[in-house]
């Protein structure tokens, strides 16, 4: 009775099961076994029957190279030889599965196997391979024990080491000792609400030199996923014109510098993942005009930091923009969070006393940011809401409405001698992408017909993928030393440029934002910024031509 309950127990089992005798040869190795009975789950998943297997060998039923090759094979071989419970994952042709195999030793010449259906999980790394595939970032996989699963080609080209060396090498082992502690905190505070944002350790890279890296840190379930950007020219060059610090040393917020570098960098981030963006600026009431002593001053300032530090999440920014005023950065974090966030530093200030000032508080400006904003009219908003809030009596939040969100005017662009580079044709070009771009931020200030806008935007793009390819043309032949990381901004701004043309599509954002995006980042942001490093490079040549 008690066996065929057993036996019983087992066809019935919701785990595919298998059960099996080994056969060996005259030197006791196990060249072959034999199905004794298996389980309805196992049939099913395995697409064969009980009566396909029981009491026929290995050898029989499967070929090197048929469903599961002769993996299974090698994998049980091993248990049974070193007496021990092997794991294997095998893809089976017949039901275009990926199945998990546990093989456990019963006795000498017994042993079972439970098998899992693990397909789920391989689509999951299929999509994780292809996402590490294109992303222009350092993206990598990380295991619970803090192994490397996967890397992209990204890490290969920073840190010098080939992909296939990452994998299963310890990340620890690479962040430089005096950087440990602090990273392992940020390992241990990680949960899947909260992502880490703006972490910035040193790790090894082959030739044994530390790079500075800056991380952005999600975990989920039992895997961390992490993305990197190295900043240490970026760090180096500033440090050493002592023009930049990382942080403010009265307060020991992060600079205002580098924050202003950290923000663009998640307004890149929040439009390439579309994920929510917010900030809060405040501004402390009557800062000025009723507290004299500067010694006081600093004092309210550090109190303010620190209730507000006591508040924030770890994976906020905060930073002093001057003397009364403070601005927080919330990355994945849309307008009802940041609210939320505002209130809680809003009582903490109304709750405390200072044992010299007494009371003192604050007024807050609130905006989750449109896809396209840039930094400049995003922080203009905020200070308008912030004045607002004063001209109230202070002490007040002030939140964006929507249909402030959209009020993005701008006046036309008119062209600059300071913007000619010394080449002729690249100045033309740019000469005519600026009328596109103005004529088209007329258009989106009257109504007019959606697809001929549609048409005229498509003209604009196309013009300005020439001129970015004429551009690195012209890099090329003069041996510009920063050709590389151009011809990369180019890719993004490209990038982010159709993505966001995808969005006006599709009546997410309003023309006047997106029109917007385009003069601040594609094409006048571009250009002072980084086309004017080598406008003297362009002239000289010319000269000399």
């Amino acid at each position: 009775m008690k066996e065929q309950l057993l036996e019983y127990l087992f066809k019935k089992s919701p785990v595919a099961l298998s059960y099996h005798k080994a056969f060996f040869d005259k030197e006791c190795f196990p060249y072959d076994c034999e199905f004794l009975d298996v389980s309805n789950t196992y049939e099913n998943m395995m697409g064969l029957k009980d009566y396909d297997v029981i009491d026929k060998r290995y050898n029989e039923i499967f070929h090197v190279g048929d469903v599961i090759g002769d993996e299974w094979k090698k994998a049980y071989q091993e248990a049974i030889i070193n007496n021990k419970t092997v794991v294997i994952d095998v893809y089976n042709k017949v039901v275009q599965k990926w199945i998990r195999i546990t093989i456990f030793i019963l006795d000498k010449y017994h042993f079972a196997c439970m098998f899992n259906d693990v397909s789920k999980e391989y689509m999951k790394e299929q999509e994780i391979e292809g996402i590490l595939k294109v992303n222009i970032d350092m993206l990598c996989v990380i295991d619970e024990n803090l192994n490397f699963i996967k890397v992209n080609t990204e890490f290969e080209k920073v840190l010098g080491y080939k992909v296939e060396e990452f994998e299963g090498k310890s990340f620890l082992s690479l962040v430089h000792k005096d950087d440990l502690a602090k990273t392992l905190n940020v390992i241990r505070g990680l949960n899947e609400i909260e992502p880490i944002s703006g972490f910035i350790n040193r790790i090894n890279s082959k030739d044994g030199l530390y790079r500075y890296l800056e991380w952005y840190i999600q975990i989920n379930d039992k895997y961390i996923y992490a993305s990197s950007r190295d900043v240490t020219e970026k760090f180096k060059q500033e440090v050493k014109s002592n023009k930049f610090s990382f942080m403010d040393e009265a307060t020991g917020l992060l600079s205002i510098d580098f924050f202003y570098k950290r923000i663009v960098e998640e307004m890149e981030r929040s439009d390439r993942y579309n994920d929510p963006l917010s900030m809060i600026i405040l501004a402390l009431d009557n800062f000025k005009t009723h507290i004299l002593d500067y010694s006081v001053k600093e004092d309210v300032i550090k109190e303010m930091v620190k209730i507000a530090n006591n508040v924030i999440r770890k994976y906020d920014i905060l930073a002093r923009i001057d003397s009364e005023k403070f601005i927080l950065l919330m990355p994945k974090t849309n307008i009802n969070g940041a609210i939320v966030v505002a209130e809680k530093i809003h009582k903490a200030l109304n709750d405390n006393t200072h044992p010299i000032v007494g009371k003192f508080t604050a007024s807050f400006g609130v905006s989750e940011r449109i896809k396209v904003e840039s930094l400049k009219q995003w922080q203009e908003r905020l200070n308008k809401l912030v004045y607002n809030a004063q001209e109230k009596g202070g002490n007040f939040i002030k939140v964006a409405e929507f249909e402030e969100k959209l009020d993005i005017k701008r006046e036309k662009i008119k062209w600059k001698s300071e913007w000619n580079s010394g080449d002729i044709e690249i100045d033309k070009q740019n000469q005519e992408i600026l009328e596109l771009l103005n004529n088209l931020m007329d258009i989106s200030s009257i109504e007019m017909n959606f697809e001929k806008t549609i048409d005229q935007l498509d003209v604009l793009i196309k013009n300005i993928v020439k001129h970015y390819s004429y551009e690195e043309e012209i890099l090329s032949n003069i041996g510009y030393k920063d050709y590389d990381k151009h011809c990369k901004i180019h890719k993004n701004l490209i990038g982010k440029m159709f993505q966001l043309k995808q969005c006006y599509e599709n009546r997410e954002i309003n023309s006047s934002a997106f029109f917007s995006f385009m003069a601040d980042d594609v094409v006048i942001g571009h250009m002072i910024n980084e086309d004017m490093q080598f406008f003297d490079i362009l002239q000289f040549n010319f000269k000399q031509a």
